[in-house]
């Protein structure tokens, strides 16, 4: 039998941990355990690691610490946007524009808005399996408040 060499193309799902990365983070699971909302010293020490992280990604990204904001999931930090920006959306400007591929976390959350009264438009692929960006501008008008189109697929 011929050996296969196996090359891992799904970055976009989940990438191997950095050693640095997987060091920290097993530095805080042994050590670093704790409820961050308590108050206890426990707690503390996690609540500090946590913001300390905050900051760091802050530094990466050009933000204020205040902005970064964890979550569990891709599919989560999905609900979170949709949900949080069109909510707080004025009437006049609450439509919701999205790609017919769209990953099924953005797509899943745009069906129940539409039920809820938000205007949501989805737009055409190509052949090819991509969104359809030349039909953009014809879904995007003055009522749109998000444009929800991922840069790649897995």
């Amino acid at each position: 039998m011929t050996r296969v060499d196996r090359i891992y193309l799904d970055h976009n799902a989940t990438t191997p941990l950095d050693p640095r990365v997987l060091d920290a983070m097993l530095e805080v699971m042994r050590d670093g355990f704790g409820n961050a909302s308590s108050l206890h010293a426990f707690g503390q020490r996690a609540r500090a690691t946590i913001e300390t992280a905050r900051g760091h990604v802050a530094a990466l990204v050009g933000a204020a610490a205040s902005e970064i904001v964890f979550t569990g999931s891709g599919t989560e930090a999905d609900n979170m946007a949709l949900r949080g920006l069109l909510s707080t959306a004025t009437a006049g400007r609450r439509r919701l524009v999205h790609s017919a591929i769209e990953h099924h976390a953005a797509g899943d959350t745009a069906e129940p808005l539409a039920g809820a009264g938000v205007p949501v438009v989805s737009g055409p692929a190509t052949a090819a399996g991509t969104d359809d960006l030349a039909t953009l501008p014809e879904r995007v008008d003055h009522e749109t408040a998000l444009v929800a189109v991922m840069l790649a697929n897995n």
